[in-house]
């Protein structure tokens, strides 16, 4: 069975060390920061593939207020995932500094 995208990353996390400093809390810090890692990059796709095309696109008032939503939407949901990732909300920190 092939490993999927979030569970290479994960172990790759694991190996690295890197979120060391976050064991022991509620959810394992490499599963957790994979999740948000793959979810923000799925939106990145969509925000870059398939939103902002609908931006540049000549429209009427109506499709071009959806096309934006959907844009807002998709930061939302990465901002999300910044916020709740214990390893990247650091980010969130950082900007409201």
């Amino acid at each position: 069975m092939e490993k999927s995208q979030l569970e290479i990353i994960a172990e790759h996390l694991k190996d690295s060390g890197a979120l060391s400093q976050y064991v022991g809390e509620a959810a394992p810090p490499e599963h957790e920061t994979a999740y948000a890692l793959c979810d923000i990059i799925e939106s990145a796709a969509k925000l870059v593939d398939e939103i902002f095309p609908k931006l540049l696109q000549p429209s009427d008032g109506e499709i071009y207020r959806n096309a934006l939503e959907e844009f807002r939407e998709e930061m939302r949901h990465i901002s999300y995932h910044i916020r709740e990732s214990q390893y990247l909300s650091v980010v969130i920190d950082t900007v409201a500094s």
